[in-house]
């Protein structure tokens, strides 16, 4: 191929690389379901580019089967009060029923009764992890009730044995939704061939559970004279940062002394006489407040319920402080003189939405926040030179005590300060400009080197090329034709005519080493007809294709041939010898060189 031509379509191919770069670099996206338009209809969405090709078999049934096996060992160690074990189960579940629905979806079957089995399953995993929760409340109310009786706090036994009518009520509650679920899922699953026996099971454990819950109620009976209307419970009362505390109580009604409940009541929950949360009680009458213990300073801190006409007593929340511990990671420096910083602050648990302090050189502040995981990070512009920059949390309007990192060193340079704000968008042009000039500049030296290197003095008639020495050096050098000149013992192989060094080589060396001579000799004299330097680095074939407008191609082209046969194929019979010695005489001729 044309070196011109070689080279100019490679140039071509840098810059439509390098168009697209450029591109591509302001706009990364390259397929967006906007954007995107393709012939097929599996292609109208990124979404349908996900999904799978799955056997249902080897990987639903399985997860299904894992599913029901689940349920019932939760509601067993509910019963016999091992939460942390349920609590482990159901996390287990829970994960299956993830991994379960992201197959229904890859699978595509959302339009199918597997997509109903997994609705239902993830109904069954709310209504577990409701039955964990309100029976380990249970359970701590139970204990609630007995220290209240042995103190001898009528006001607060009666708020405990409430709050236990309202848990009882709930775990009641759930059992019919999660029946339903349960009975639909059993059956689904017979038709699919899977064991429901456990899944069967946990219902009837189920009932055995809201047995033994009835089974320890105590009825509450308002003593005479009961003012309060309004109840409140507190737990717990003694709680440290990341705590979940929950506010709880009954609006009774004022008629008799039983225990039926005002429903659809507004009410309002007060921390330091402060508002702090709003709720309705239930058809009941009950009410319930969660929320985590954030930011509220360490202490003991009063809260009341106020429903407007009826304000519950007062009860109090301890709130013990914990240590933290902030960590601080310098990353690389940017070209405006920016350094990353990044963190976090922990105090037994992440501290999210905190506010952190970046000092430095120790004058220095600038302030960022954590997230909801308890990380920071952000971008410090410093001046050239050396600094030592901390992490500090200082736990204002937190239960959590003061921390700060370890000092850390960061060395901003006079260049990484100084260059322009916007340099940053100029690397990749300048990179690409310097690769292409560094591209043009190696191809013009090559071909002006080509063009000037190994030219050699035209033919002349009555001289043939020099021949190859035997150490394998190449001297691009013309000697005269010496086949008339007496060919001595010691050999001077120059003088030779090439058929007989040929004739000579194929009695000592072989034909294969013989046929090597003379194209060597072909080779050479072809090279510096074409101006050719270092024609060693091509084969044959290659040096064939290079001579068609010569009038000797066809007859070398014919050469070549019978040599690669004898030199890589291994024939070395006497008819491949006879032809290849015939193509020697043929192509000598077609080159002018009749000498032998």
């Amino acid at each position: 191929m044309n070196p011109y031509l070689r080279y100019g379509i490679l140039l071509i191919f840098i810059l439509g690389m390098s168009v697209a770069l450029i591109q591509s670099g302001a706009s990364p996206l390259i397929y967006t379901p906007e954007k995107g338009s393709f012939p097929s209809s599996f292609h109208n969405n990124t979404g349908v580019l996900r999904q799978q090709s799955l056997n249902s078999t080897t990987d639903v049934l399985p997860l299904m089967q894992d599913l029901l096996d689940y349920s019932g060992p939760i509601i067993l160690n509910v019963r016999i009060q091992d939460i942390d074990q349920a609590r482990r189960d159901l996390e287990k579940f829970s994960k299956n029923r993830v991994a379960f629905s992201n197959l229904i979806v890859n699978l595509d079957m959302t339009e199918s009764e597997m997509q109903e089995y997994s609705k239902n399953v993830a109904l069954q995993e709310k209504i577990l992890h409701e039955l964990v929760n309100s029976s380990e409340s249970l359970e701590r109310l139970k204990t609630l009730e007995v220290q209240y009786r042995n103190d001898n706090d009528p006001t607060r036994l009666i708020s405990v044995r409430l709050e236990g009518d309202a848990l009882r009520q709930k775990i009641h509650d759930l059992y019919v939704p999660y029946e339903t679920q349960t009975r639909d899922n059993v059956e689904f699953s017979k038709k699919k061939g899977l064991d429901t026996a456990t899944a069967e099971q946990s219902l009837d454990q189920f009932q055995r559970y809201l047995q033994e819950v009835d089974a320890g109620e105590t009825p509450v009976i308002l003593p005479p004279g009961w003012i309060n209307r309004l109840t409140l419970l507190v737990i717990p009362e003694r709680a440290s940062y990341g705590d979940t505390i929950d506010c709880s109580g009954y609006l009774l009604s004022q008629y008799g002394n039983t225990t039926p409940g005002v429903p659809r009541h507004n009410l309002t929950i007060f921390i330091d006489d402060t508002p702090f949360s709003s709720t309705v009680t239930d058809s009941s009458g009950h009410y319930s407040v969660q929320f985590p213990l954030e930011r509220i300073s360490s202490g003991v801190h009063p809260i009341r319920a106020d429903s407007g006409t009826n304000i519950s007593e007062t009860r109090t929340l301890t709130v013990i402080p914990v240590d933290s511990v902030t960590s601080l990671a310098v990353g690389s420096v940017n070209n405006k003189g920016g350094v990353t910083l990044s963190g976090t602050i922990i105090a037994r648990r992440p501290v999210r939405l905190a506010p952190v302090q970046l000092v430095w050189d120790g004058t220095n502040t600038v302030e960022t926040t954590t997230d909801t995981e308890g990380r920071f990070k952000t971008v410090l512009l410093l001046p050239p030179g050396k600094h030592t920059v901390i992490a500090r949390f200082t736990g204002t309007g937190y239960p959590i005590n003061p921390s700060e990192s370890k000092s850390s060193e960061v060395e901003i340079s006079i260049l990484q300060s100084g260059l322009p704000v916007d340099f940053s968008r100029l690397f990749l042009p300048i990179i690409i400009v310097a690769v292409i000039a560094v591209f043009l500049g190696g191809a013009f030296f090559y071909i002006r080197r080509s063009r000037h290197t190994g030219r050699y003095q035209s033919h002349i008639p009555g001289e043939t090329i020099g021949s190859i020495a035997d150490d394998g050096d190449h001297h691009d050098v013309l000697t005269p034709d010496l086949s008339h000149t007496p060919v001595s013992e010691e050999t001077d192989r120059s003088s030779e005519s090439l058929f007989f060094r040929y004739l000579r080589v194929c009695e000592g060396s072989g034909l294969s080493e013989a046929a090597h001579t003379v194209y060597r000799e072909f080779s050479r004299y072809i090279a510096q007809d074409l101006h050719v330097s270092c024609h060693t680095s091509l084969t044959p074939h290659e040096l064939s294709g290079s001579c068609r407008q010569k009038p000797y191609c066809r007859a070398f082209s014919r050469f070549v041939a019978v040599y690669e046969r004898i030199r890589y194929g291994g024939y070395h019979s006497l008819a491949v010898q006879k032809k290849f010695e015939k193509a020697l005489k043929t192509t000598e001729s077609s080159l002018g060189r009749e000498d032998h």
